[in-house]
């Protein structure tokens, strides 16, 4: 027999494509099928319309209070970097508090502050990633945001957090930090779960990515067909359940899919 190596690796990409496929075909199944017992409008994650309340104090402007359309649209916000052509520098107290359809927000570095009880209250906020000149105390800031899954203190200086900071926040909340960082020994006295490697939410199959096959490993988690790792429990509960369920597979899907972004 003559060894024909072009034939073996046509029959391992066709194998692979074929896996891919199968994924993709089992996922959709399960969406189809699940479709009638689920909230999907809840899923659907935009960028969110807003207007904001701001004034210009010493050439800088800051943020008084963050005003979403009527559409009843669920998604994403970024602050702006300018306002009128000054640099956005500060969020105000309260200024998103109770925006009940933020499910993220992008917050560039210029910001140096964020005031008392800015982010209260957002019950469908996800993750957060906090500016690295913020140094303050975050009074309140995240209190009652029920599906906070994840933020990040990452290269950060920040002095002093309160108590209260993540008060009535998901039991499932995590926090990347640097080891031994002021930000470290809080999650250690206040019970909360930290990482000191950024993991990425959604990717189950730490690859660095999240595509069609991380959707199709959360399905045979969330089917009890395969038991999660501790890693894999923190990145694909994307939904702030205490296990993946359906609702974290669809929203696994989504952002494979590149229709969302965590």
């Amino acid at each position: 027999m003559i060894w024909q190596p072009h034939l073996i690796l046509i029959k391992e990409g066709a194998k692979y494509i074929m896996k891919k496929i199968l994924c993709i075909v089992l996922v959709l199944i399960m969406m189809f099928t699940m479709m009638p017992l689920l909230n999907l409008s809840a899923l659907i994650i935009w960028d969110i319309d807003v207007s904001w309340e701001y004034e210009i104090i010493n050439g800088e402007a800051i943020i008084k209070k963050c005003i979403i359309d009527s559409s009843g649209k669920v998604g994403n916000i970024t602050v702006p970097l300018n306002l009128e052509g000054y640099p956005v520098t500060i969020i105000g107290e309260k200024a998103f508090q109770s925006c009940k359809t933020l499910t993220s927000i992008r917050i560039h570095n210029g910001i140096k502050f964020i005031g008392p009880f800015a982010f209260q209250d957002c019950i469908r906020l996800r993750s957060i990633s906090i500016p690295i000149e913020i140094t303050q105390r975050l009074e309140g800031t995240f209190k009652d945001c029920i599906n906070l899954v994840w933020m990040s203190f990452l290269d950060h200086n920040i002095e002093f957090i309160a108590d209260n900071a993540f008060e009535g926040c998901n039991k499932n909340l995590f926090i990347y930090c640097n080891e031994g960082s002021y930000v470290h020994t809080y999650c250690i006295e206040n019970g909360i779960a930290f990482e000191f490697e950024y993991l990425r939410m959604g990717d189950l199959n730490n690859d660095g990515s999240v595509d069609i096959s991380d959707a199709f490993m959360a399905l045979r988690i969330a089917a009890k067909l395969l038991v999660p790792t501790e890693r894999q429990l923190k990145v694909g509960r994307v939904t702030g359940g205490d296990t993946i369920g359906l609702k974290d597979v669809l929203l696994i899907l989504k952002v494979a899919c590149k229709l969302v972004e965590f």
